[in-house]
């Protein structure tokens, strides 16, 4: 987890949201998307590494814990995040997205 912004950020978010941005024309805020993936991979690392290090080994039933935290730690920062991000959701701007 801990290569996000490394790899996952620069390599895939980053050129997709650009893309998207292009193609819809909606560039003013665009940093939104990354900003939640920040939020969500800085949350599961700070409280799941544990368990996703103890994942990762040979014991299947060491899988279980980290996806549960994965989960309660995903939901919580979607929903966090949906309150901010809010005021930047308009029927226009679907509109856009859905042509």
């Amino acid at each position: 987890m801990s290569h996000w912004d490394l790899y996952a950020k620069s390599a895939v978010i980053e050129p997709l949201i650009n893309d998207g941005s292009e193609s819809t024309g909606i560039m003013e805020d665009k940093q939104i998307a990354p900003d939640f993936f920040d939020e969500l991979f800085q949350g599961l690392e700070a409280k799941c590494d544990d368990n996703f290090i103890r994942a990762t080994s040979d014991h299947s039933e060491r899988v279980q814990p980290f996806l549960d935290c994965a989960k309660a730690n995903s939901v919580a920062t979607s929903l966090a995040s949906f309150v901010r991000r809010l005021p930047w959701v308009s029927e226009t701007r679907c509109k856009k997205i859905n042509e």
